[in-house]
């Protein structure tokens, strides 16, 4: 049997895949608030902790991508969710300053050999999606019950904060079981072909435009996790700000992952953005524009205006940069890693930039500023190198 041969339905791997993103959005949305309280962790503190998470997942992701194409995608994330479930039992160590570090840690290095797996096994399910219908879906799954994992995390977190570790440990406990129940089943011939079988618009594009349609959708992706880290690890701060409890502080923040959400859906149903620049590049300058107004204009309904818009934009640069990398070569697991490192490096850009400004100039405004500098310096510097110098 070949390693990336699929065992499950699509819908099957689709079900896996949105429960993953609930457990693991749960963990990453609460966790900043459980440090605050149980640590009295600093803004510097959350944005330090968030940094580690991008440069591990940076490293973990493409590494996990080319180790799943040649284990086998369903095998390497059976032995990821199992890892992912142990290293939330750490959280439940007796209170050391250093738990959160430890567990944001070996859980990532789980989470970076999961996600680039999933995505390529979808591809590889017989069936009749073409590639850009089967990474539209994937899209909406994990965003829409990420969603509803962030919406939900604020009350659960207020009834009993120990869930931010316990429920996520279950959910991916279940995974495994799951995977494990229905590969015992046989798996005849199925009808239908897998993604690359199929034909699509990507496969009438020159290779030095789909070059440069990929670079600008990981720009875009990048500068928009870079922002997205330090929105959710800064929300504590942002809420109080703007005299929001802790609870609708968490509901703010769903506003960007909700529209997220919904314009993935518009994206996965409407393909007109595929392979056209003035759509990417309007995503990336977005984005920057988005995030400045949450920071710097003190009204709840501006602050809600501009995370809808963001993430609209964000959808935008996440379905560019995964179908552009999918559509980049033959294995997949390679490249879905590679898209996950791209984000990983925002992921770890943003909170780190905001750590230092916070740690220069005092936390947390400073660390606004100085995040929002980096990622206009570096939009507009990727936008001019890509399509001023590289003719």
């Amino acid at each position: 049997m070949k390693p990336g041969y699929a065992r499950l339905r699509l819908d099957e791997y689709c079900a896996i895949e949105g429960v993953n993103s609930f457990g693991c959005t749960l963990f990453l949305t609460c966790v900043m608030f459980w440090t605050q309280q149980r640590f009295g962790y600093s803004s510097a503190w959350n944005l330090w902790l968030n940094a580690l998470q991008g440069v591990t997942y940076i490293l973990a992701s493409r590494a996990g991508g080319i180790l799943a194409d040649r284990l086998g995608y369903d095998r390497q994330m059976q032995g990821a969710l199992v890892c992912a479930a142990l290293a939330l039992l750490l959280g439940w160590l007796p209170t050391w300053r250093g738990t959160p570090f430890v567990v944001m840690t070996l859980y990532t290095l789980a989470m970076g050999a999961t996600w680039p797996a999933l995505e390529a096994v979808i591809l590889h399910v017989p069936g009749t999606l073409t590639m850009p219908q089967r990474a539209g879906i994937y899209n909406v799954v994990w965003s829409v019950t990420g969603a509803l994992g962030v919406f939900i995390s604020g009350p659960l977190f207020a009834w009993r904060p120990s869930i931010v570790f316990w429920l996520p440990g279950l959910l991916h406990l279940g995974q495994v079981a799951y995977l494990r129940f229905t590969a015992r089943r046989k798996c005849g011939v199925r009808d239908g072909r897998t993604a690359m079988e199929l034909p699509h618009y990507g496969n009438h594009v020159a290779p030095a435009v789909k070059q440069q349609l990929r670079h600008t959708a990981w720009l875009a992706n990048a500068t928009g996790y870079l922002l997205c880290a330090v929105v959710f690890a800064l929300a504590p701060f942002v809420g109080a700000r703007l005299g929001l409890s802790v609870k609708n502080a968490i509901w703010l923040v769903s506003v960007y992952l909700i529209t997220r959400g919904l314009g993935f859906v518009l994206f996965w149903r409407w393909e007109g953005w595929h392979y056209h620049v003035g759509w990417n590049v309007a995503a990336a300058l977005l984005t920057p524009v988005c995030v400045a107004l949450v920071f710097l204009v003190p009204h709840v309904w501006v602050a809600a205006g501009a995370l809808a818009v963001y993430g609209l934009s964000h959808s935008l640069s996440y379905a560019g940069s995964l179908y552009y990398s999918v559509d980049s070569g033959e294995e997949k697991g390679a490249h879905s890693g590679l898209h996950e490192a791209i984000l990983g490096i925002g992921i770890c850009a943003g909170p780190l930039a905001g750590a230092a400004g916070a740690a220069v100039w005092g936390a947390p405004r400073a660390a606004e500023w100085t995040v929002l500098v980096l990622a206009a310096m570096v939009t507009l510097g990727g936008l001019a190198w890509l399509y001023g110098t590289k003719r």
